[in-house]
């Protein structure tokens, strides 16, 4: 959910923020509806960038277990975002992890590393085409 406007403000609002950090990771809603966000970023040193996966869905070949969503129309979002002033996006992906136990399936399995793995890379290549 959307943080409120003071909230949001808090990170640009602080005069040394940029010597501890180099960017801002914004959800898309934020870089979108907040006039100017990018660019008060920027003028205070700091790279606005832009979470670009769309969370996970149950993966079919793993029980309980998650694949990462969001390289549909990726080269799209990207130019979006960069016309927003968007600098770097990120992916991330979530994996169920759970010791041995005799008798029990392991976490995470490889197929589901394989296939997280996948489209992380494929997000990698896409994001800087």
């Amino acid at each position: 959910p959307p943080r409120p406007p003071q909230r949001q403000q808090q990170w640009a609002a602080a005069p040394s923020v940029s010597q501890h950090i180099g960017g801002v990771l914004l959800h898309e809603e934020m870089l979108f509806s907040a006039e100017g966000v990018a660019e008060a970023l920027q003028a205070r040193g700091l790279l606005p960038g832009v979470r670009a996966d769309r969370g996970a869905k149950p993966f079919r070949l793993g029980a309980g277990e998650e694949l990462t969503q969001g390289m549909d129309d990726l080269d799209r979002r990207c130019a979006d975002w960069r016309a927003r002033g968007a600098r770097f996006c990120a992916w991330r992906a979530a994996f169920r992890v759970d010791g041995s136990r005799p008798g029990q399936l392991r976490f995470p399995t490889p197929e589901a590393i394989s296939n997280n793995a996948d489209a992380a890379g494929r997000f990698a290549a896409g994001a800087q085409a």
